[in-house]
């Protein structure tokens, strides 16, 4: 990746980071890859509930794809691009992707978002979008968002 300008933002509580995370949603498109990296528990599928509210998704139907390693959440209505959820814990390797049709995913037209992103690093675009989530208290987070171009010129009306 190279250097870019980092979005910082602190959130205090679920709410927030939820909340952060749709501001992130709404500026994704069909084809973008979003690399999230934070320790276990952190709040990275949260982000990603956000994610999915953000883009027309019903957060509800997030849920942590750690043992399944993938889930796809397809809009019946078709006014949302199909979201691709991949937890990234349990592969031993970016080969392991392979497996759950990486390359259609990242060239098709979903939003694709990796939790434990740091484990298929090799695997990444070069346009990938990279968000870290790192606790500073119980509830607190720091939330570091930063990417290639054309990610600086998208993400300056992030709220």
């Amino acid at each position: 990746m190279t250097a870019a300008p980092t979005i910082e933002r602190a959130t205090t509580d679920e709410a927030q980071t939820i909340a952060l995370g749709a501001s992130v949603g709404r500026l994704l498109r069909p084809g973008d890859v979003v690399a999230l990296r934070g320790d276990l528990g952190a709040g990275k599928t949260r982000f990603v509930r956000g994610v999915a509210s953000g883009l027309g998704h019903s957060p509800d139907h997030v849920s942590s794809p750690t043992y399944v390693l993938m889930h796809e959440y397809i809009d019946p209505a078709h006014s949302a691009p199909p979201l691709i959820h991949i937890d990234a814990y349990r592969l031993d390797s970016a080969g392991d992707l392979e497996s759950l049709g990486w390359d259609v995913a990242v060239e098709g037209s979903a939003i694709v978002v990796i939790e434990w992103a740091e484990r298929i690093e090799e695997a990444l675009p070069a346009h990938a979008l990279h968000i870290t989530i790192d606790h500073i208290g119980e509830q607190e987070r720091r939330i570091r968002i930063e990417g290639p171009d054309p990610w600086p010129q998208r993400l300056r009306d992030i709220s």
